[in-house]
């Protein structure tokens, strides 16, 4: 029974963590990056993205591609911005839309 009682415990302990460590933002430090937004934008949509987005000021270089509905930016040197924040400014600019995890431009390539 003890040792019942002990790996349940361990369970939830492992389990908390989890929830803690996956509760916590998510930043990315300087760098390019390009997400996918879902769903595609249009011209318009892509305008406004990018107005929106380009008001954070840890961002640079903004460029959203209609095309394949991507959004492309730059993190400045020397700071970390969290993700959850990007996110948010994309849906308030376009509501109903979401994008990816940010991918570093240098691992991403168009399929």
């Amino acid at each position: 029974m003890k040792r019942w009682k002990s790996s349940l415990l361990m369970t939830g302990i492992v389990a908390l963590s989890a929830n803690i460590l996956s509760a916590a933002p998510k930043q990315i430090a300087a760098g390019q990056y390009v997400v996918v937004l879902t769903p595609n934008v249009d011209e318009t949509g892509a305008d406004l993205i990018e107005q929106q987005v380009g008001q954070l000021t840890e961002l640079k270089a903004i460029d959203v591609k209609p095309k394949d509905s991507r959004l492309y930016f730059t993190v400045k040197d020397n700071v970390l911005v969290d993700v959850p924040r990007i996110e948010a400014t994309v849906r308030q600019a376009v509501p109903g839309t979401t994008m990816s995890e940010p991918i570093p431009e240098s691992r991403y390539k168009v399929k």
